[in-house]
């Protein structure tokens, strides 16, 4: 029970006493109740100063009034009367002290009596409960307690088991009124750590026993994990928590780094100290825990942590992708930055044409180390696709670590039919880099030679209109040169180029015919078609009279009908026509009508 609670009920409910509270007189301090070897009790106080408005006494004393009771909640009866004002200290040698006895004191002025002390017994007093006690870290546990119940609690002596695994020896004495103590010497990474506490009154006296309901004592868990040569699993086994018998309710196990957000992966039975953790496929270590929930759902205890490794581990210590960039030829090639000063002998190249993360083994890389640190991919069709890579390094157990990404960009050209040629482009896209902007390269010597003729300086526009009105190249190739800055987590910054694959196009010729034409005229007198982008493998053009008659044949543009017949004048009228012309790109263009020869 609180007595410093039940005084202040019993001043306000005024219990049946020989007294008179008055809130002027000030209230003894009851400090100490020592139960001696000979059975007697030996009680002490202070006459306190006048606080809060209330006096001392001075020459109206009367006495002080010594009350006890052999119950907590009374009734309390009057031991003695003292009325010399100097006296702090009596001898109870009348009690049964075999059992605790409770005192307070009161003191009278001019008949007053003052507000009661607050209860001592003299009993030990009572230890506090422990909560729980948790790993901090491999040097520190911490220990959370309720108070104690004894009014006459000063503080609280932590003990902590020895070394021989048994004893329990004073650690440390908390004097201050926090509920929870770290225990900065201990050692929780070697092995569990115990803990009981006891509670000492203002006489210093604590309980004979490191207190009577603390007869066993809270235990933190301590993790152990073990795991062999390239395997993934990791062998779990902790001892238990002592402390809270069948109000455990279950263990967690839990992961990260320490400091940063955990992870559970499992819940675990009370009754099970053991598990199996497998390490996730992108991971060659980590953090684990133990966690111990109590069945009120809020309390909890850590164990130490442990942060476990793949024992074969010999990767680079970083590995990113700087640069992919497609030849003249269509191959891609690749350049990374590594590590080197670890074993690296293994690297893959993986690539992909659907996103980042959906990559297929393509090659070993031969010399990972080499000073280039570049790998030239020619099984590729850069032309028509778009590709993903990284670089994979492979350790002596075949455990995957893959470096940061890069994708090439693909060019596609077309002719529009307006004298104009429409380029798109996939943007270029690396990690940690950022694209600053896109060169637009052209050919009209069917790629011999190449002349900037744009910088598009907004990195998110991927296309491109080329007005070529007036231009009489037969061909036009493109292709697209990305610049973009680079920050790597190893410190490199470097500004860089990547450059597309080249797309060729022939436009496509387009043919106009007259209706109508004079041969006797000047000008309009020979019958032709009249060719925009005159390129063409095969061409045929075939004229006939009303009765089906060929009047006229010709395999070449620039030959055309010049209104004869048989080397004779043709007669005026209508006559029908027929060509056909194949392109050098292998487009086939027909036209058939008829054209009116005037004289």
């Amino acid at each position: 029970m609180n007595w410093n609670h039940f005084i202040r009920l019993l001043t306000c409910i005024c219990l049946c006493a020989p007294f008179v509270a008055t809130a002027q007189i000030a209230v003894p301090d009851l400090q100490c109740a020592n139960t001696q070897a000979d059975g007697t009790v030996s009680l002490s106080w202070d006459n306190t100063e006048g606080t809060n408005g209330s006096i001392i006494c001075g020459s109206a004393f009367d006495n002080f009034t010594i009350y006890v009771a052999d119950n907590g909640n009374g009734p309390y009866e009057v031991l003695t009367t003292i009325t010399n004002a100097g006296q702090t200290t009596y001898i109870d040698n009348t009690s049964d002290a075999s059992n605790p006895l409770f005192y307070f004191v009161t003191m009278t002025c001019s008949g007053n009596e003052s507000a009661p002390s607050g209860v001592v017994s003299s009993g030990l007093p009572e230890p506090p409960t422990i909560t729980n006690v948790t790993v901090l870290d491999d040097t520190k546990t911490q220990i959370t307690f309720l108070e104690s119940e004894s009014s006459d609690a000063a503080g609280y002596i932590v003990y902590r088991r020895a070394d021989d695994g048994i004893s329990m020896l004073p650690h440390d004495t908390i004097f201050d009124a926090n509920l929870f103590y770290i225990d900065e010497k201990a050692n929780p990474g070697e092995g569990p750590e115990a803990y009981k506490l006891a509670t000492f009154d203002e006489c210093f006296l604590a309980g004979s026993e490191v207190g009577r309901t603390n007869v066993f004592p809270h235990e933190t868990m301590h993790l152990t994990v073990q795991n062999s040569d390239c395997e993934s699993e990791f062998n779990l086994s902790w001892t238990p928590y002592v402390g809270w018998d069948s109000e455990l309710l279950e263990y967690e196990i839990v992961v990260g780094e320490v400091g940063a957000s955990l992870e559970s992966v499992a819940t675990i039975p009370a009754t099970q100290t053991s598990f199996t953790y497998v390490l996730p496929d992108d991971l060659s270590s980590d953090c684990i825990r133990v966690v111990a929930r109590h069945r009120d759902n809020i309390t909890f205890s850590t164990s130490n942590t442990v942060c476990a490794s793949l024992v074969s581990t010999n990767g680079p210590d970083y590995l990113y992708v700087t640069n992919a960039t497609v030849n003249a030829d269509n191959e891609v090639e690749i350049s990374w930055n590594m590590d080197i000063s670890n074993n690296v002998t293994n690297l893959n190249l993986i690539r992909g044409s659907q996103d980042s993360t959906n990559l297929a083994f393509i090659n070993t890389i031969d010399d990972p180390r080499g000073a280039t640190m570049t790998h030239l991919d020619t099984r590729v069709e850069a032309n028509k696709f778009s590709y993903y890579y990284r670089i994979q390094h492979a350790d002596e157990c075949d455990r995957k670590r893959n470096s940061s990404y890069v994708r090439t960009m693909l060019l596609r050209a077309r002719d529009q039919f307006n004298q104009t040629n429409g380029l798109t482009w996939t943007p270029f896209e690396i990690s940690y880099g950022t694209v600053i902007n896109y060169i637009i390269y052209r050919s009209e010597d069917n790629g011999l030679s190449y002349s900037p003729i744009l910088t598009i300086e907004d990195p998110n526009s991927t296309t491109f209109q080329d007005d070529v009105t007036g231009s009489a190249a037969n061909s036009y190739c493109y292709y697209i040169e990305a610049n973009y800055s680079i920050s790597l987590p190893d410190g490199t910054q470097e500004t860089l180029t990547s450059n597309s694959n080249q797309a060729c196009i022939q436009p496509v010729a387009r043919v106009f015919l007259p209706n109508a034409f004079t041969p006797t005229a000047a000008g309009n007198n020979v019958f032709k078609p009249k060719i925009l982008n005159n390129n063409y493998q095969s061409y045929a053009m075939t004229i006939v009279n009303r009765w089906g008659d060929t009047v006229f044949q010709s395999d070449a543009p620039d030959i055309g009908w010049d209104g004869t017949f048989k080397n004779k004048v043709a007669q005026q009228g209508v006559y029908g026509y027929y060509l056909k012309m194949v392109t050098e790109a292998g487009y086939t263009i027909e036209r058939k009508g008829t054209v009116m020869l005037i004289r």
